[in-house]
């Protein structure tokens, strides 16, 4: 767990747990945390992590938290065709529908990188939001259209 001074002045708690540390301890300290400061919070969970341990994700949603989507296997979208980020997305989506009969709205990029499809992609799918973009921490904001720079060194802007 971490703990940051946030340009607010205000404390940040941030806790990062993996495999058997997360079902054995994480999960259980941050919920008990949440609670006790009656604090509602996103987890954002890779759908294999939904699938190997089923009942921290439905204690996380009985404790009234949102699960949003981290890709499937934590794969990096930039390093993704089209077609194979879009089936990852939506494998999480049906993996995490079936264990906690909920479609969730959010999404948060594995690496926080996002490809030239991301955006399109979680439109598509009815998302409402992505964490990943950092240019602001309140205001929700859609960033500059991606500019590409072919192999004749032309500029081109995608609409």
């Amino acid at each position: 767990m971490h703990i940051l001074l946030g340009y607010t002045g205000k404390c940040l708690i941030t806790a990062t747990y993996q495999g058997e540390n997360l079902q054995k301890v994480g999960v259980e300290r941050i919920l008990k945390l949440l609670n006790r400061e009656n604090i509602q919070a996103t987890f954002f969970i890779p759908g294999h992590t939904a699938e190997n341990f089923v009942q921290e994700v439905l204690s996380i949603k009985d404790a009234g938290h949102e699960i949003a989507n981290h890709g499937y296997i934590h794969e990096p979208p930039n390093e993704l065709k089209n077609e194979e980020e879009a089936k990852s997305i939506s494998k999480w989506i049906e993996t995490i529908e079936k264990i906690t009969g909920v479609r969730t709205q959010g999404y948060r990029s594995p690496f926080w990188n996002l490809s030239r499809h991301t955006l399109k992609i979680l439109e598509r799918l009815n998302f409402s939001y992505d964490s990943s973009l950092m240019a602001n921490d309140f205001t929700p904001y859609r960033p500059n259209n991606y500019i590409e720079v072919d192999s004749e060194r032309k500029v081109k802007k995608e609409s």
